[in-house]
């Protein structure tokens, strides 16, 4: 069920990525809905919290796209706000243990993509716990989403004159909502730098075991610049928040005592504990990053992801090279499959390759912040059921909003000031 919730973030949230729009002057209201205000600091932090998820930067927006952007959130938290009014007209209620988990997963997914996390935060006034609040807020509406919609699945139904006639509709065309998957290939360091790195850890190792100050080394030497100024220091963090590998790690020591050199996705670590408790530790660590990949090795991930295509367009199965190869686990677990968007809302990165694609092309390679990928516009008889229910279920859940939405008191302030 978790794993059905991040594909209803993603496929709800993903186009909503931006900076701190038109919001910034003064705290006000821009929308009331039934008796719930919603404030222009709010649309600046769901914005804020779009901006992590994505590992983006706000700053790198032009005016348009801010204001674009904006007025799509404001949007998304007023029906946010209508859905849980639905919900508990409806005696729906979430499993908050469940929400917990997704929260727990998708902070480390956050952590993982952006490797100067803290100061992200930092620059975008948020706290870690204002963050960790935030998701779970959004999250529990998803939960409250896909049981709303579990109460109208039973009215939604297709057949196969339904599918045939999809399939004839959008020969030549991009059908209303598509069925994406990828496969990922991402630019690595070669061994060559990373050895660099290694190097350098194991040398600042040497000098801890030595009897240098370990804060005074972070301070000096951590690629890690948010906590190398705090000589290192974390704070208490629970389980959870840090990546697997590095939080295995820092919840074995004892207080004072010093890791031997730690691998995660970030790089090399050595960390040191400075207190334990209940279910929380508080350390310090120095971090050699990993170097950024070359030109060279760009054009490696490149070639390989464009080998894929060419195996995927000659007949092998596209799940299975996803299974095999991308770097996406999440995705690759279940054969390359991304999500259903709505044509309008296809990710910025893949648009352009997916409009002159047909169902069953396969494209790419295609970059991202994240790696080279390969995309298939899935055309098989069974995805396009499910595209279909889908699209119907979506139709019916937008049916049942507008209806909720005309029962209720909304007044959308922010044109009027």
């Amino acid at each position: 069920m978790i794993r059905q919730i991040f594909i209803l973030v993603s496929c709800l949230l993903t186009f909503v990525c931006a900076a701190r729009a038109e919001y910034q002057t003064m705290d006000r209201i821009v929308a009331v809905v039934d008796d719930q205000i919603i404030l222009a600091s709010d649309v600046e932090q769901e914005l804020a919290l779009q901006v992590l998820q994505r590992g983006g930067d706000p700053a790198k927006l032009t005016q348009s796209q801010r204001e674009e952007y904006a007025r799509q959130t404001l949007e998304l938290l007023i029906r946010s706000k209508i859905l849980y009014y639905k919900a508990k007209r409806d005696t729906i209620k979430v499993d908050e243990e469940q929400v917990e988990e997704a929260v727990r997963q998708q902070m480390q997914q956050v952590k993982e993509e952006n490797p100067n996390f803290q100061d992200l935060l930092k620059s975008q006034n948020l706290t870690e716990r204002e963050l960790r609040d935030r998701y779970r807020k959004n999250i529990r509406e998803q939960f409250l989403t896909q049981q709303v919609q579990q109460k109208l699945i039973s009215r939604v139904e297709v057949s196969y004159r339904d599918v045939q006639a999809f399939q004839k509709t959008y020969r030549d065309s991009l059908p209303p909502q598509v069925g994406l998957s990828h496969i990922v290939i991402k630019p690595k360091a070669g061994d060559a730098q990373r050895a660099e790195a290694r190097k350098k850890i194991d040398g600042l190792l040497a000098r801890v075991k030595a009897g240098e100050d370990f804060a005074a080394l972070a301070g000096q030497y951590s690629d890690d610049t948010g906590s190398a100024k705090e000589g290192g220091d974390l704070g208490f963090f629970g389980k959870g928040n840090m990546v697997p590998e590095f939080e295995k790690v820092a919840f074995a020591l004892k207080p004072g005592e010093v890791s031997d050199v730690v691998e995660s996705p970030y790089g090399f670590h050595i960390i040191k504990c400075e207190a334990v408790l209940e279910d929380s530790v508080r350390a310090r660590h120095i971090l050699a990053m990993f170097p950024r990949p070359s030109e060279e090795d760009e054009k490696r991930a490149y070639n390989l992801a464009n080998e894929l295509k060419e195996r995927a367009l000659k007949g092998e199965s596209f799940a299975d090279l996803a299974r095999q190869y991308s770097e996406h686990q999440e995705t690759a677990e279940r054969g390359g499959f991304l999500n259903f968007y709505r044509r309008e809302a296809i990710p910025p990165d893949f648009a352009d390759a997916v409009s002159k694609m047909r169902l069953g092309d396969v494209a790419g390679p295609v970059k991202t912040e994240f790696g080279w990928h390969v995309i298939r516009l899935n055309g098989d008889r069974e995805t396009i059921e499910t595209l279909l229910r889908q699209i119907k279920l979506t139709e019916l859940f937008e049916k049942t909003i507008e209806e909720t939405r005309r029962k209720m008191y909304v007044d959308v302030r922010v044109d009027k000031q």
